[in-house]
């Protein structure tokens, strides 16, 4: 039953630049399981190429240390996601939701990775791993302190920059 599964209905992959190995993509990839068949797959991404043809597709592995080398191959149930897509004259490059393959389950392929690479040679792609993501609506309240409603947790951008101590 996908109610049960709740918790693992969506997956993002994020893009994030340079300073994350990404090189000038930055931009998001999400998944979306709404019923027991395929997910619901969207993509908005920039930093690409004006004018060239993108496949984008998720990964066998996770391994993201050498780019689309330690990725693996396609994921063989239903991981080639969109081919040819051309990023427009801005290099953005967006895929409306569209229905995944039917052999897709977005709770398998948390944790593996997702590829965007030039149609004609995928070795210049870049990959980012596939995380579980809030469903819709999950993600509306902060935790608070239910005896003073002190802000327990509450995140800034700089959170989220590789390298920062926090000890």
């Amino acid at each position: 039953n996908v109610r049960t599964l709740k918790q693992s209905l969506s997956a993002v992959a994020e893009f994030k630049g340079d300073m994350y190995g990404h090189k000038a993509v930055v931009g998001v990839v999400r998944l979306v399981q709404v019923d027991d068949a395929a997910p619901v797959i969207e993509a908005h991404l920039q930093g690409l190429q004006p004018g060239v043809a993108y496949n984008l597709s998720v990964r066998s592995s996770g391994d993201t240390t050498n780019g689309v080398a330690s990725a693996g191959a396609v994921y063989s149930k239903g991981g080639a996601v969109a081919s040819g897509v051309v990023a427009d004259e801005a290099g953005h490059l967006d895929v409306p939701p569209v229905r995944g393959d039917d052999a897709m389950r977005t709770w398998d392929v948390i944790g593996r990775s997702f590829c965007v690479a030039r149609s004609d040679d995928e070795s210049d792609g870049v990959v980012a791993v596939l995380a579980r993501s809030a469903a819709v609506g999950d993600n509306t309240a902060k935790r608070v302190c239910q005896c003073d409603g002190t802000v327990i947790w509450e995140s800034t951008p700089d959170d989220f920059k590789p390298g920062i101590n926090f000890a």
